[in-house]
C-alpha cells in the first residue's frame, strides 16, 4: 500500500480560508459581493424616497393645471354689448312686443343680423313643422337621391341641404355613404317618410311644410332664426307668435331671443 498523509488543520487557518463560490454565468474577473442587511435597508429608503418625490412632482402638475383652470379669464365682451346687457338685465322678462322691440336695439353687428329663437322645452325628441307668416331669410332645402349632383356634393363633403329623399331602389348606393349622412341626420328613412316611392313629389310638398324644427339629441332644447333684424317690428312679432304656437305653449319652459352676436332677452309667456 502506499504512504498517506494526514494534515492537522487549526480553527485559525478554517476562519481565515473561506470557500470559493462559483456561479454560472460569470466571467472572469467578476466576483459575487455578499450584501449585508443595512445596505438593503439603505437602498430600499433611496427608492422610497425617489417614488416620494416622483408622487410630489405628479401631484404638483395637477395642482398648476387645476390653478391654470382657474385662471382662465371668462370672455370679455365689447363695451356696447355690456351696455345693452345692463339696458335689458339678467333676471327680467318682457312681453312680446317689449321685447321685439329691444330686440332691434340691442342688435351689435354691423349688419344686418339674423333674429334668433332659443326654446328650452320640456322633452327631448320634440319635432315640428313650420311655414312662417313672414320670410325668415332661410328655406328649407331638399334634395333627392337620384340624382347625379347629390352624389357628387355628398362624396366631396358638401352637404348643403337640409333633408335627402331617396327612393327604395337608390338606397343601396347610398349604404357606402351612411358615415357621412348619418351623423348629420340626412340618412334617408321610412320612418322619416324620406324613402318615398315619388321622391320629386315627395320634395315639392315638403318645400310647403315649410321649416323643420326640433330639439338637439340629448338635451331639451331649440335653436332656430324667426327673421332677420331689418324687418318690420310685427312681421317679427308674428313669425314668434306662430313659432309658439307650433311648439306648443305648454311645451315652452324658457324663451329667449337675441339678434346675432346679440345679448338674449327672455320672453314672457303670456296666457
Amino acid at each position: 500500500m502506499g504512504k498517506k498523509r494526514v494534515a492537522f488543520v487549526s480553527e485559525k487557518s478554517e476562519a481565515k480560508k473561506s470557500p470559493k463560490v462559483r456561479l454560472a454565468g460569470l466571467k472572469g474577473g467578476e466576483r459575487v459581493v455578499m450584501v449585508s442587511g443595512e445596505e438593503e435597508i439603505k437602498k430600499g429608503r433611496e427608492e422610497s424616497k425617489k417614488e416620494e418625490k416622483l408622487e410630489k412632482k405628479e401631484g404638483n402638475k395637477e395642482e398648476k393645471k387645476e390653478e391654470k383652470k382657474k385662471k382662465r379669464k371668462l370672455k370679455v365682451r365689447g363695451k356696447k354689448y355690456q351696455k345693452f346687457q345692463a339696458m335689458i338685465g339678467t333676471q327680467e322678462e318682457y312681453s312680446l312686443k317689449e321685447a321685439i322691440e329691444l330686440l332691434k336695439k340691442t342688435s351689435v353687428s354691423s349688419f344686418a343680423g339674423t333674429a334668433e329663437a332659443h326654446i328650452v322645452v320640456s322633452k327631448v325628441g320634440l319635432k315640428t313643422e313650420i311655414q312662417f307668416p313672414y320670410d325668415i331669410g332661410k328655406k328649407r332645402v331638399v334634395a333627392i337621391a337620384d340624382e347625379e349632383k347629390t352624389f357628387e356634393k355628398i362624396k366631396k363633403g358638401k352637404i348643403d341641404f337640409d333633408v335627402l329623399l331617396a327612393s327604395p331602389k337608390m338606397m343601396p348606393k347610398l349604404v357606402p355613404y351612411a358615415k357621412i349622412l348619418g351623423p348629420r341626420g340626412l340618412m334617408p328613412n321610412p320612418k322619416n317618410k324620406t324613402v318615398v316611392v315619388n321622391p320629386e313629389q315627395a320634395a315639392k310638398e315638403m318645400r310647403i311644410l315649410g321649416l323643420e324644427i326640433k330639439t338637439e339629441k340629448k338635451a331639451p332644447l331649440v335653436h332656430t332664426v324667426f327673421g332677420r333684424i331689418n324687418q318690420e317690428n310685427q312681421n317679427l312679432e308674428e313669425n314668434l307668435k306662430t313659432l309658439i304656437s307650433r311648439i306648443g305653449k305648454e311645451n315652452i319652459k324658457k324663451l329667449v331671443i337675441c339678434s346675432t352676436m346679440g345679448p338674449g332677452i327672455r320672453v314672457k309667456m303670456e296666457n
